[in-house]
């Protein structure tokens, strides 16, 4: 018996190894292209959608940052306008109003924002924003209007609480910034959409203790 009559294919064992090894290497390249193409696919649709959503998270940011701002701001120049010493209705009504108005724009997108704000930020910055800063807006104007209708009614306001009440308008406005940056910080890491982190804060933030 030839030596090739002992191989195992015979006298075509050369070629039928060489056509076994050639399907498998196809095999095996076709499935490591597979695999990389779909790596690719996958890459390029979460690339695609993590910037779909800080789209709209900035979009979130720029609407709620920039009404936060307008209140900061109006409720500032009506308490300006209650600390001076004459008692000039119509100017004090002008600037009651113009927070008034803000506070109608909030108020028309509220359950939007809110339901936006949980879906693209999570429940820490949602909880901060509307269980903490918005209280502590309501409980400010509540108070500025006491202060009005007591100089309305023709009686002293102690500067002592005027003074305190400013106060406590600058530490909320120091607690919108940092919620304004943890906003802005989460979307440049991409932790917005699916990706938020879901942290339930138990006490209240830094300034309005």
């Amino acid at each position: 018996m030839s030596g090739d009559d002992r191989k195992l294919f015979g006298r075509f064992h050369g070629l039928v190894l060489l056509a076994l090894a050639f399907f498998l290497t196809s095999i095996a390249g076709g499935f490591i292209a597979s695999v990389y193409q779909y790596r690719a696919w996958e890459f390029r649709n979460q690339a695609s959608r993590l910037a779909a959503d800080r789209s709209v998270a900035t979009s979130i940011f720029e609407e709620i940052s920039s009404l936060m701002d307008k209140r900061l701001f109006r409720m500032r120049r009506y308490l300006w306008r209650l600390k001076r010493e004459e008692f000039d209705a119509q100017r004090i009504e002008n600037r009651r109003d113009l927070y008034q108005e803000v506070l109608v724009q909030r108020n028309e997108s509220l359950n939007r924002n809110l339901a936006m704000v949980q879906q693209y930020f999570g429940d820490t910055i949602r909880i901060e924003y509307e269980e903490f800063i918005n209280k502590e807006f309501v409980m400010l104007a509540e108070r500025l209007d006491l202060v009005y209708k007591a100089r309305k009614e023709g009686r002293q306001v102690p500067a002592e609480e005027l003074e305190e009440l400013e106060g406590r308008i600058g530490k909320l406005s120091g607690v919108v910034y940092k919620l304004n940056l943890r906003m802005l910080e989460n979307i440049q890491k991409g932790q917005i959409g699916l990706k938020k982190t879901k942290i339930t804060i138990r006490r209240k933030p830094r300034g309005l203790e």
